[in-house]
């Protein structure tokens, strides 16, 4: 269970963008780590609208009809889900005051849930007006939630990479924005895989996270070109264990 949705340090990914397990664990599980292709379950276990969400950059829709059809399917109920969607979201409202008034207009057909992740969402985008349009959108009851969102950073750049959620949080703005600099955070996080396994250091949760890193940028580069284009760009700079970790992950031989 996430204990606080805001403290990135207790997150536990489940559900909403959860890579499949078993791809994680079979990735550096062996001495000559096979970067097997596996079925993508990850899009196939969420709403059909997430497919919507994952390709936003390429083809935008109204991001309220997303807001709702996300919302409707009861996809905010967990915590984690609600960061994710959050990081969403908040990128798309971050600077375009348009989106920002409509996702606002949504409020009152909003689930109480829909609601938090809203109330995040505003956080994320940094917005000037931020106090009011949380105000509007959280009961006066809700003090822990709002406390863990004054603490918690703005900017989702540094929201430490030390559990799963914070990895596909960053993910989710990529799916927004389309700024291929998540991307690159999420390679130099893979790319920690080199010294772990040159140390033999293949244990713990920065060796998981760097694993699942590598995971889901194998699994997001065949359906996303400037995925591909940023490992690529990043094979023809490295060497050693590092290009080696790169050309798994790109299916080189």
């Amino acid at each position: 269970m996430l204990r606080k949705e805001g403290d990135p340090t207790r997150l536990r990914a489940n559900g909403f963008f959860l890579l499949p397990v078993l791809l994680c664990l079979l990735l550096c599980s062996q001495a000559s780590p096979a970067w097997a292709a596996q079925p993508n379950r990850l899009m196939k276990s969420l709403p059909l609208a997430a497919r919507d969400m994952e390709f936003y950059y390429k083809k935008p829709i109204p991001p309220a009809g997303l807001l709702r059809s996300f919302d409707a399917a009861d996809s905010f109920r967990n915590g984690e889900t609600r960061l994710l969607a959050a990081a969403f979201f908040g990128e798309l409202m971050r600077g375009n005051g348009t989106i920002a008034r409509e996702m606002m207009a949504q409020t009152k057909s909003l689930s109480a849930d829909g609601r938090r992740m809203l109330a995040w969402a505003v956080h994320f985008s940094g917005g000037a007006d931020e106090s009011t349009m949380i105000d509007g959108l959280l009961p006066e009851g809700e003090t822990s939630l709002r406390r863990q969102i004054e603490r918690s950073p703005a900017r989702i750049d540094r929201w430490e990479m030390s559990e799963a959620t914070v990895l596909h949080m960053y993910w989710a703005c990529f799916y927004a924005s389309g700024d291929t600099l998540w991307v690159d955070r999420i390679i130099g996080q893979a790319l920690r895989l080199a010294d772990m396994n040159t140390q033999a250091r293949q244990t713990g949760k920065g060796f998981e996270i760097a694993r699942t890193a590598a995971a889901t940028l194998y699994d997001m580069a065949p359906r996303h070109s400037a995925v591909h284009d940023r490992l690529a760009a990043a094979l023809s700079r490295a060497y050693g264990a590092e290009a080696d970790i790169l050309r798994q992950i790109l299916q080189k031989k």
